[in-house]
C-alpha cells in the first residue's frame, strides 16, 4: 500500500489530454502575469502579486492531475537504523 503523502512527491504518469490542460493553464497564466506587469510599478506589492499568480497557476494544475496514479511507488518499507545514519 502506498502512503498517500509520499505519493505526492511521485511524478504522475498523465494522459496527451491531461498535459495540454497544464499546458493551455500555463499559458493562459502567463499571459495574464504580463498583464500584472503592466498594471503596476515594480515592488513589493507586484512581487506578491506575481507570487500569488505563481501559486494559483500551481493549484490549478495540481488539481488537473489529482486522481491519477504516481509512476513509481516509494518504498515505505525500510526505516532508518543504526547502521545507515551518518555520524554527527
Amino acid at each position: 500500500m502506498t502512503n498517500p503523502v509520499l505519493a505526492r512527491f511521485e511524478r504522475k504518469d498523465l494522459p496527451a489530454a491531461t498535459v495540454a490542460q497544464i499546458d493551455a493553464n500555463t499559458a493562459a497564466y502567463r499571459a495574464f502575469a504580463e498583464s500584472v506587469l503592466a498594471m503596476a510599478p515594480a515592488g513589493r506589492e507586484l512581487s506578491a502579486a506575481l507570487t500569488a499568480l505563481q501559486e494559483a497557476k500551481f493549484w490549478t494544475n495540481e488539481a488537473v492531475t489529482v486522481g491519477f496514479p504516481a509512476v513509481a511507488e516509494p518504498d515505505t518499507t525500510t526505516t532508518p537504523d543504526e547502521s545507515t545514519e551518518q555520524p554527527a
